[in-house]
Order: structure tokens, then sequence, then C-alpha cells
């Protein structure tokens, strides 16, 4: 994830340590070296209102491997896991809407795009960005 530009979670996280989670790997047959991640878990905890909306994301695809729908194809096992086996009622995904290229990602797995919705994150200035 990290080589992608893809910021990752804690292990406790990624690994379903603090609840459940799922992560949906694609890798080469011919040497097993990994193309595309995506992850999913619920990020609210049990009194919110969102407590059974999953959030899905941290779609990487390695750079020689982009530009063949990996990362739709990534992106909608972990969707198809979220729902089916983490039993999501809801999944939400962010984009920047700079970002063409995950928009249509998010999109073409079957979500829509909501500009009435909006979300943010707070980081130092100097901080480098958590994607590209």
């Amino acid at each position: 994830m990290a080589e992608c530009g893809v910021a990752p979670y804690p292990t406790q996280v990624l690994s379903g340590g603090l609840g459940p989670a799922a992560f949906a790997v694609l890798s080469k047959p011919e040497d097993g070296s990994i193309v595309a991640t995506a992850f999913s878990y619920f990020p609210y905890n049990r009194h919110s209102t969102y407590k059974r909306s999953a959030w899905a994301g941290l779609v990487a695809v390695r750079k020689d491997m982009r530009g063949r729908g990996l990362g739709a194809f990534v992106n909608a096992l972990v969707l198809k896991k979220a729902v089916e086996e983490m039993g999501a009622e809801r999944v939400q995904e962010f984009a920047r809407t700079s970002n063409i290229a995950s928009c249509r990602m998010i999109e073409h797995c079957g979500l829509s795009l909501r500009s009435d919705v909006r979300s943010g994150i707070a980081q130092p200035a100097e901080a480098a960005s958590f994607t590209r």
C-alpha cells in the first residue's frame, strides 16, 4: 500500500483486532507478488447511528499493473465482503473530487457519488498528503 501512495492503517485495524474487517488482495499467479489491495471495516462505534455502515478504501494497485481494471475489481471484492461477510447495511467510500480515477472506480462498483456530503481530515500544515 505504501509503495502505491496509500497510507496504511495500524496493524490492529487491518487485522480486525478492533472489530470486523475485510481485506482483498490480488496477486500474480506466476510469482505470488501482490498487485492490488482494498480494505473495509466498521469505523463507527456501537453508539453511532452509522454503526452498521462499513467504510471501504485503501485501494492500491501496483504502478506497472494500473489501467487494467484491477482497482475496480479488488474494490468490488472488498465491498462484497463488507456486505456478505461482515453484515454491513451500508458501505461508504471517500475520494477527492479531483481524483477522477478513484471517483470512476467507486461509481463503477455501483456506489453513487454525493456532492452534498463533505468530509475532512485535520493534519499539520507541513504533513504530506495521505494519498496521491
